[in-house]
């Protein structure tokens, strides 16, 4: 129900426990919504450039089906990373800085046609956080991990 932008080095240490990010890097603690022109913690004016596209699949497809759409993406952007959101879906995150934002989006639309959900176009769209816990309904319940399955160090965008 909130946002909040800070350096890098605010959050290490602390991103087990956060289960959403947005995939790009911020140049603005605060942006205008293009809506209404209201200030926003998180809106696309403060993320003009993306570092990821992520791709969530969350169509009830087993998750070897789900993954075997990652890696067909994946000939298109490079493959960073995937993981399990501790749910029904896998996230498969690909390095988009540098490409065109046009590019981007027409990836997007491939992906989509092979069942991604489509909120991954929105640059600021909160995404799961690789590692992090994910909190359950209940508050005495324990967490479900958001496991990593594969990562590419060599193809992390560095910005």
């Amino acid at each position: 129900h909130s946002a909040y932008t800070a350096r890098r080095k605010h959050w290490l240490h602390r991103e087990h426990a956060l289960p959403f990010i947005v995939p790009s890097v911020a140049e603005t603690a605060l942006g205008k919504r293009k809506s209404d022109g209201l200030p926003s913690k998180r809106c696309e004016e403060m993320f003009p450039h993306r570092s990821y596209a992520v791709c969530e699949f969350d169509d009830h497809a087993p998750p070897a089906e789900q993954v075997g759409r990652a890696l067909y993406l994946a000939r298109v952007l490079p493959l960073v990373c995937v993981l399990h959101s501790g749910g029904k879906s896998v996230h498969a995150w690909y390095r988009a800085a540098g490409e065109a934002e046009e590019d981007v989006l027409a990836f997007y639309e491939v992906a989509i046609a092979l069942g991604a959900d489509r909120v991954g176009r929105t640059r600021c769209q909160l995404m799961r956080t690789p590692g992090a816990w994910r909190q359950l309904p209940d508050p005495f319940a324990d967490g479900i991990r958001q496991r990593v399955h594969y990562f590419d160090h060599k193809e992390v965008a560095h910005g």
